[in-house]
């Protein structure tokens, strides 16, 4: 960016208002990463070994551990109401 004129414009294209104070401390906090980025693009990195980086499935596999219907009977004996082994509710419309 060249001038806080810039910015006002930039700030347009987005549908903000801007004062022209603001216009202009922005100008500056944009000149200083800016010039962060600079210095950053000039790190010599020639000499560093490049990394592969590589996926690895973290999640655990899916195993069932329990027999099916073995809580059954403790969870629908803690319902309120049951009927033929299933939790009783209300209609729901």
């Amino acid at each position: 960016m060249d001038s806080y004129e810039d910015v006002q414009h930039v700030a347009s294209l987005a549908r903000l208002t801007i004062t022209e104070e603001e216009a202009r401390n922005y100008f500056t906090d944009f000149e200083s990463i800016l010039s962060y980025i600079d210095q950053i693009e000039g790190i010599d990195v020639s000499d560093v070994e490049k990394k592969r980086h590589r996926s690895i499935n973290t999640m655990r596999d899916d195993v069932v551990t329990v027999e099916r219907g073995e809580h059954t009977d403790n969870l629908v004996g803690a319902a309120p109401e049951s009927k033929d082994g299933y939790i009783a509710v209300q209609k729901v419309l």
